[in-house]
């Protein structure tokens, strides 16, 4: 299990003129799908808390994707409940984010690349695998 502990996964990238773009973070923010009031305050380390956009439930677990703050670029919050939740942040190419349990893994790929083969996709940019 992975709760109360931000996962920061994936190789941080040094600066570089070809930033990756992710459209889901163009997407509108839902009202609908609000954070989980349970959350720890350091779940969200490393994510702008402004960009914050729900992508959509798999598996039993509610996505949000966010853009990254500092040497990261992109971040996902993986949340099932208050004790299994994980939030994984990248400096580039994606995320390949933790597994809660013996649920599915979501690797969030940038705009152009493809997911790995057998994933289900979950949103444009966050897709599912294993699990």
């Amino acid at each position: 299990m992975l709760a109360g502990a931000a996962l920061l996964l994936g190789a941080t990238a040094g600066c570089s003129e070809n930033t990756a773009t992710y459209a889901d973070l163009d997407n509108d923010a839902s009202v609908d799908k609000p954070l989980p009031a349970s959350l720890e305050e350091h779940s969200l380390d490393g994510f702008d808390t402004e960009s914050i956009r729900w992508v959509g439930e798999y598996g039993g677990s509610q996505l949000w994707l966010a853009a990254g703050t500092d040497e990261f670029e992109v971040c996902l919050l993986q949340y099932a409940d208050a004790q299994e939740w994980s939030g994984s942040c990248s400096g580039g190419n994606g995320i390949s984010s933790a597994r809660i349990g013996s649920g599915p893994q979501f690797p969030v790929v940038p705009d152009g690349q493809e997911p790995r083969d057998g994933s289900d996709k979950v949103a444009s940019n966050v897709y599912a695998t294993g699990g």
